[in-house]
């Protein structure tokens, strides 16, 4: 299933050869598009997103952080909620997805993040139990950590 975020329905053939590049895992090529498109359309945050998306899935955290942080500096502060709202889908889209194609680790990583940007996410830090418990990874250390049980007091 591809979500409602992934660039599937839009006319712009550039962006679905860069998602299919995502989800083929030629990630080069497609940081190589969105980079692209970001010189044609700097003031298209969405590139952004995908391109610290694709920096992530290539084990690039510290340059995916730097990607987005720049981009949210840029604006006020109801624009960067705004953002963080944007950023956050295009991430869960993606955890779905590797969720869905028994990725668990990569939806692991995906989902740490989505707890870094929002870390008030109660749906996500309860995704982020579910997979730690798939990975055996879990402890209940976790909860606390995370703040699970102050939010859902």
């Amino acid at each position: 299933m591809i979500s409602d975020f992934a660039p599937t329905n839009l006319t712009s053939n550039w962006q679905v050869k860069a998602y299919e590049c995502i989800v083929q895992g030629d990630y080069y090529k497609a940081a190589s598009l969105y980079e692209q498109a970001i010189e044609v359309e700097p003031d298209v945050k969405s590139h952004y997103w995908y391109l610290g998306l694709v920096m992530l899935l290539q084990g690039k955290e510290v340059e995916a952080q730097t990607t987005w942080a720049l981009v949210m500096m840029e604006g006020e502060p109801e624009q960067g909620e705004f953002w963080c709202n944007e950023l956050t889908k295009v991430l869960e889209a993606e955890a779905q997805r590797r969720l869905e194609e028994v990725d668990n680790s990569t939806a692991y990583l995906l989902r740490q993040h989505i707890r870094e940007i929002q870390p008030a996410n109660v749906n996500n830090l309860l995704f982020l139990t579910e997979i730690a418990i798939k990975l055996e990874n879990f402890s209940g250390e976790d909860l606390a950590d995370w703040g699970i049980i102050e939010l859902l007091n």
